[in-house]
């Protein structure tokens, strides 16, 4: 099992905000349209660990 960080209802308002927000930015209409419009790259922790002098600390928010 797992320790859980909230309700069900919650966690996929959050999820259905975030696929809305994806469809918003590259301009797809409809759900269907997203895998046309964009281009998933593949990416290293080496990557990912490039960019962290530029995350922005969310505990200062």
């Amino acid at each position: 099992l797992f320790n859980s960080r909230g309700d069900v209802n919650s966690t996929a308002l959050d999820i259905l905000g975030g696929i809305r927000s994806a469809c918003t930015y590259t301009g797809s209409a409809k759900l269907k349209e997203l895998p046309k419009r964009t281009t998933f790259i593949r990416v290293t922790q080496q990557t990912n660990d490039m960019y962290v002098p530029f995350e922005v600390d969310t505990k200062l928010l």
